[in-house]
C-alpha cells in the first residue's frame, strides 16, 4: 500500500481508513491551500499555524484605506489569540482611550504632512491646562542663535528675511572703550545701511543721576548709546520691530553699562530708521560692530516670523 496520498492514481478500498484519511487531507488542502503560511478562514476551530503562517496571511491580504468601528484587530494575549473591535481601542471619532505615550517627544502630523512635536523634558509629572474657549497659540519667539563672539571685529547674522521682529538679550564687552552700533542690510550682508538718518533717543540714569534724555541722528542704531568702558560689560535687552517690512523699523529696550570714567549708566533706548528711502527697505541681516577694537560676549538672538 502506498504511503502518500497526493496522487489521483492511488485507489483504496471504499470505506477504508486510508481512503478516509486521503479525503480529509484533500479537503484540508482545499480549505487552507498548500502554500507556506496558509491559514484557514476560521472554517475549523483548532489548528496549528506553520512557521510565518500569520505573517503570510497578513501580507497577502488586500490593503485597506480606512478604519471603521466594526473592524476587528487581532491581538495575541497570554491566553492566546483574541480579536478586538476597533471600538475597544478607539472611541467614536478615532479618539484614543486612556492613551499613554512613553516618550520624551510626542509627534503628530497635520493634513499637509508636517511633523508637529511636543517635547517633555525633565523627570517630574507636568500638566497643561487650557482655558475653556477656543485658543490660538502665538507662534512666539524662536531662538535663532546663541552667539558667543570672542575678540571678533563684528557680529554678523544673515538669512533673517523671514522675521518681522528680532530680539537681542545678553552682554558684550569691547576691547577698547568705544561705542557699539547695530546696523542693517537688505542684501544679505553684502552692504550695510549707514545713511545718517537713523533717529535715536535715550532716557535713564548716569552715575546715579537722572538723565532727561538725548536725541540725535546717526548712521546706525546706537546699542551702547554712549561709549562703553572696555573693562566692563554692556548688558542689553532690545527688540527690533518691522525688521523685514518695507517700512520704518524701530528698536526699543534697555541697556546697562559703564562709560569712560567709568560711571554706570542705564538707559531706555528708542531708535527708528528714516521714514523714507533706505529706512523703508525690507531688511534681512544684522551686524553689531564697535567703533574700534573687537567684541567679546554672549547673547541670544530670537525672532518672530511673519
Amino acid at each position: 500500500m502506498a504511503d502518500t496520498f497526493n496522487s489521483a492514481t492511488h485507489v483504496y478500498p471504499m470505506g477504508s481508513f486510508y481512503q478516509d484519511l486521503a479525503n480529509r487531507i484533500v479537503n484540508l488542502e482545499t480549505l487552507i491551500g498548500t502554500g507556506e503560511g496558509a491559514v484557514p478562514d476560521f472554517s475549523i476551530t483548532q489548528y496549528k499555524l506553520a512557521d510565518d503562517a500569520l505573517a503570510g496571511k497578513i501580507n497577502s491580504a488586500p490593503a485597506g484605506t480606512s478604519l471603521d468601528d466594526a473592524d476587528i484587530i487581532p491581538v495575541i494575549t497570554a491566553a492566546g489569540l483574541v480579536k478586538l473591535a476597533v471600538t475597544n481601542i478607539f472611541t467614536t471619532g478615532r479618539k484614543w482611550v486612556n492613551a499613554i505615550f512613553d516618550s520624551t517627544t510626542f509627534r503628530l502630523k497635520n493634513a499637509a504632512g508636517f511633523t508637529l512635536g511636543l517635547t517633555f523634558p525633565g523627570t517630574a509629572n507636568r500638566t497643561i491646562t487650557l482655558p475653556d474657549k477656543d485658543l490660538v497659540l502665538d507662534p512666539g519667539w524662536e531662538v535663532i542663535e546663541e552667539a558667543t563672539p570672542a575678540a571678533a571685529t563684528s557680529y554678523v547674522r544673515t538669512g533673517l528675511g523671514a522675521y518681522k521682529e528680532l530680539k537681542l538679550i545678553g552682554w558684550l564687552r569691547p576691547s577698547a572703550t568705544t561705542s557699539i552700533d547695530l546696523q542693517f542690510s537688505n542684501d544679505g550682508g553684502t552692504t550695510w545701511i549707514t545713511t545718517a538718518d537713523h533717529l535715536g533717543s535715550a532716557f535713564g540714569m548716569l552715575n546715579l543721576s537722572a538723565q532727561a534724555g538725548g536725541t540725535g541722528t546717526y548712521t546706525a542704531f546706537k546699542l551702547s548709546w554712549t561709549q562703553q568702558n572696555s573693562a566692563l560689560d554692556l548688558t542689553f535687552n532690545v527688540m527690533i520691530s518691522a525688521f523685514n517690512k518695507t517700512r520704518r523699523a524701530s528698536m526699543t529696550g534697555q541697556v546697562y553699562g559703564s562709560d569712560t570714567n567709568p560711571y554706570p549708566f542705564s538707559y531706555m533706548l528708542c531708535h527708528a530708521t528714516a521714514n523714507t528711502g533706505a529706512g523703508t527697505i525690507a531688511r534681512n541681516a544684522i551686524r553689531i560692530i564697535p567703533a574700534s577694537g573687537t567684541l567679546t560676549g554672549q547673547f541670544t538672538l530670537l525672532g518672530k516670523r511673519g
